[in-house]
């Protein structure tokens, strides 16, 4: 009878022994499917994200165009008033000019119609220089490439403030600028 039970323990634990191996290869592939849709939730996610940055990007380029054409069309503008002061100044120059040559030929006090003269003539100049500041900042307004971005060098230094003073100070520097350096 001893020997009966011996065999009787070998076979229970063996028995065992297969039961705990097909248990455990079980559980590595309860595991392995676990960690297989874990990757593909991961995944899932990725594809997500980059879909929803790719359209913020898309839409953050469309605001930025937006905003540079509603920023040219603001210059353009004041660019159209800049030439209008300029064709009352020329029209006011040359009344005076006629006015001045009227009181010399009648020997009046021409010192203070010099004097109003030279006021205009600086005056046109200032607006001159003024639109040709425009223009330059107008022409370096950065555009869209043709892989529909914007360069960082063209963003560069660039002021975000729409008012008319700003604009002048920026372009004024960039023209010190470029005259220091030549």
């Amino acid at each position: 009878m001893g020997a009966d039970w011996s065999i009787i323990i070998n076979v229970v634990l063996g028995l065992a022994i297969i039961i705990q191996g097909t248990s455990k290869i079980l559980s590595d592939a309860k595991i392995k499917e676990a960690k297989d849709e874990i990757i593909k939730t991961k995944e899932a996610q990725i594809i997500y994200f980059k879909e929803l940055l790719e359209a913020e990007k898309e839409k953050n380029d469309v605001v930025v165009t937006k905003m540079f054409k509603k920023r040219t069309e603001n210059l353009k503008i004041i660019l159209t008033e800049k030439e209008e002061e300029i064709s009352a100044i020329n029209s006011s120059l040359s009344e005076k000019t006629i006015e001045l040559e009227n009181a010399r030929k009648k020997a009046i006090n021409p010192a203070a119609l010099e004097a109003e003269l030279l006021k205009i003539r600086l005056d046109k100049e200032q607006l001159e220089n003024d639109k040709l500041m425009l223009l330059s900042f107008i022409s370096e307004v950065p555009m869209i490439n043709e892989s529909g971005s914007y360069s960082k060098d063209d963003l560069q230094g660039s002021p975000f403030s729409l008012s008319y003073d700003s604009y002048l100070k920026f372009i004024r520097n960039q023209l010190e600028d470029r005259s220091k350096n030549l």
